[in-house]
C-alpha cells in the first residue's frame, strides 16, 4: 500500500528548494521507487497466494492489480505536471510511462529473483524490455513537442 501514497519528504524539499529541476528529478526518483515497490509487492502476493489458494484467485489478483495501477498512476503523476505545462500532455505521458513501466518491471524482476533464489533467463529479457520502454518514453518526450509543432497540433488561435 505504500506504493499508493505520494510522500511529502520535507528533507528533500529543503535540499531541492533552490532548484526546481533537481526537485522534479528527485520526485521522479520517488515515483520510480514507488512503482518498483508496487511491482515487487504485486508479484510477491500473486505467487504466494497462487501457491496457497490455487489458480482460482488469479483473476481476482489481476483485477486488483488493474485498480491499483490506475490509482497509483493518478497519485504519482504530480512531478510530471511541470512537463505537461512545458512540453504538452503527450510528452508528459510518454515520460511518465518511460519511468513507471520500467520501474514495475524492475520490481517484478527483483521479486522473482528473491522467490526463485536464482537469476533466470527471463530476468535479463524483462530488464531489456524495461530499458526499451524507458528509451522509447524518453525519445517520445523529446520528439513529440517538435512533431506537434510541425503538424500544428495544439496551437491556439490568436485572432478572433
Amino acid at each position: 500500500m505504500l506504493a499508493l501514497t505520494r510522500p511529502r519528504l520535507r528533507w528533500m524539499e529543503r535540499l531541492t528548494a533552490q532548484s526546481e529541476s533537481t526537485r522534479l528529478w528527485a520526485e521522479t526518483g520517488i515515483t520510480f521507487f514507488a512503482f518498483a515497490m508496487g511491482g515487487y509487492a504485486w508479484v510477491s502476493l500473486f505467487v504466494v497466494l497462487h501457491r496457497q489458494l490455487g489458480p482460482e484467485v488469479d483473476a481476482m489478483l489481476r483485477g486488483t492489480a488493474a485498480f491499483l495501477i490506475i490509482y497509483a498512476s493518478l497519485v504519482h503523476f504530480e512531478p510530471f505536471l511541470a512537463t505537461w505545462r512545458r512540453r504538452g500532455a503527450p510528452a508528459a505521458i510518454a515520460l511518465y510511462a518511460g519511468v513507471a513501466v520500467p520501474a514495475v518491471i524492475v520490481g517484478v524482476t527483483v521479486a522473482f529473483m528473491f522467490l526463485e533464489k536464482r537469476w533466470t533467463p527471463t530476468d535479463p529479457r524483462l530488464l531489456f524490455i524495461g530499458c526499451g520502454v524507458a528509451a522509447i518514453g524518453w525519445l517520445a518526450y523529446r520528439l513529440l513537442p517538435r512533431l506537434e509543432s510541425l503538424l500544428g497540433i495544439g496551437e491556439k488561435e490568436t485572432s478572433q
